[in-house]
């Protein structure tokens, strides 16, 4: 689970990151950073999400 901050490695340099709802809107925007990526996540409510990027999906839990 995330609180705060989502760190993400391995993202490809330049590729859009997405963080989904459970209806698949886009809560989160974030660019792929070489080495590792930082989405803060401090404003949506508790919940699941999907962060989706090009190359794959993975479901992330934001508890408080």
């Amino acid at each position: 689970p995330a609180a705060d901050r989502l760190f993400i490695d391995g993202a490809d340099a330049g590729a859009p990151l997405l963080l989904l709802d459970a209806r698949g809107r886009v809560v989160l925007r974030a660019t792929g950073q070489a080495g590792r990526t930082t989405m803060d996540v401090s404003g949506p409510a508790p919940g699941i999400y999907l962060l989706r990027s090009e190359a794959d999906a993975v479901p992330v839990v934001i508890a408080r």
